[in-house]
């Protein structure tokens, strides 16, 4: 990807780690709200697909993020007001897209017995993800029940993000696109249930992208482009 976006954030980054005391110093919130920024808009900026060109240094999570700065997060009263409740989702990319990239010793490449291992280590670390209360929410039943559905919206993307990586260029397998087509269909009953006036959406506009490319059927193509043009955030 190449765009206005890429030079701001790397010199976000750097600005970031050049203050590093600085934040650990500041109030939390801000500190936080900083962070949870940059770290959404590196991860879903940097990789808008899967790319078949060779990789860059968008498949590592920035350096910022590690502890003890990237702790800050989570302390902050205003974690999750992108990620919701699916951080641990989002750290994903770096390696999906670094997976994408692995060279297969197999024509077809799903075939490749070690690519399988670590697409399934990767499914597994997917499907363990669970939606934990953010502190902000503890009192409020609404919200958490859409971050809830958020979060599993994102879930299910990530596991057609995989399928796309562990097919590469080319036409997919029978199978891998059924599967595809099924979580698709998922996907898509369950995000009429997210109100069109809801904050989620913020965080859900990346995830619908990536699904987006993937519809084959009119319904859902009709169903994403209304829902698209008729947000009221």
């Amino acid at each position: 990807m190449q765009g206005a976006i890429l030079p701001h954030l790397s010199a976000v980054g750097t600005l970031l780690s050049m203050a590093s005391d600085q934040l650990t110093r500041a109030d939390e919130t801000f500190a936080g709200f900083l962070l949870e920024l940059y770290a959404f808009s590196s991860l879903v900026a940097t990789h808008p697909g899967l790319s078949t060109g060779p990789p860059d240094t968008g498949t590592q999570v920035p350096e910022i993020l590690n502890p003890p700065i990237g702790s800050l997060l989570r302390r902050s009263g205003t974690y999750g007001f992108l990620f919701g409740y699916a951080q641990c989702l989002f750290d994903l990319i770096p390696h999906i897209v670094h997976f994408s990239h692995k060279q297969a010793n197999t024509s077809p490449r799903h075939d490749d017995p070690e690519l399988l291992a670590d697409f399934f280590d990767l499914e597994m670390r997917i499907l363990a993800w669970k939606p934990q209360r953010l502190p902000c929410t503890a009192s409020d039943d609404a919200p958490m029940d859409l971050l809830c559905s958020a979060g599993m919206l994102v879930q299910l993307l990530m596991l057609v993000y995989l399928r796309i990586a562990l097919k590469g260029p080319g036409l997919p397998e029978r199978s891998l696109m059924a599967q595809v087509d099924e979580i698709v269909d998922e996907f898509m009953q369950l995000i009429q249930s997210i109100p069109l006036d809801s904050t989620s959406w913020t965080s859900l506009l990346w995830s619908m992208l990536i699904v987006g490319s993937c519809l084959r059927r009119t319904d859902h193509r009709q169903v994403l482009a209304w829902t698209l043009q008729n947000q009221q955030h």
